[in-house]
């Protein structure tokens, strides 16, 4: 894993089957004193990392402009972009408004699942406003998955990501599933 601050530098990277690249994006919510708050991480980049991807974090402030830019570098290069934080309701929760903004194409079953498994545990959970869908880049399509900060809403989102991100990248290429 590559870490950057305030620096979106996204990964090249390749899994033996796929040969998929991951890019996490980790949004700063919350900081004191410059230390960052945003406790999933960790969880996202391991998750990410036992699934077979390259991942490199790069950390940003949550306004529009760093958002935009850490969002389009890492769609450039990544065939799966996870971001972390910025997706409630908060002032400066700009994180769903910017991937929504990239004219993504929902896939919302996956981020009702999400909020299905956090719901379990806190209703908090349905205050997300998270999405998942695909994103092109030129011919290129991308996997855009937007994560909670808390790290048992990023476990539930890498482990329902997880589930289908084979079938996912193996449809998004047009390979075929028989055989």
């Amino acid at each position: 894993m590559t870490e950057h601050h305030n620096a979106p530098v996204i990964c090249e990277g390749a899994t033996p089957a796929l040969g998929e690249a991951a890019a996490h994006v980790l949004i700063v919510t919350h900081t004191t004193d410059g230390v960052c708050e945003n406790r999933s991480g960790r969880t996202l980049v391991e998750a990410l990392e036992e699934l077979g991807c390259d991942v490199t974090l790069t950390i940003v402030p949550p306004d529009v402009d760093s958002v935009r830019a850490a969002l389009a570098q890492a769609i450039a290069s990544a065939d799966v972009v996870v971001t972390s934080g910025g997706t409630g309701v908060r002032p400066g929760d700009v994180v769903v408004d910017e991937t929504l903004a990239l004219g993504v194409v929902e896939l919302p079953g996956i981020a009702e699942e999400i909020r299905r498994r956090g719901t379990a545990r806190t209703p908090v959970s349905m205050l997300s406003r998270a999405v998942c869908g695909i994103v092109r880049d030129g011919e290129r399509r991308v996997v855009v998955l937007n994560s909670p900060s808390s790290r048992r809403g990023a476990a539930d989102a890498t482990s329902v990501l997880g589930e289908v991100l084979h079938h996912l990248l193996r449809d998004l290429r047009g390979v075929s599933r028989s055989g």
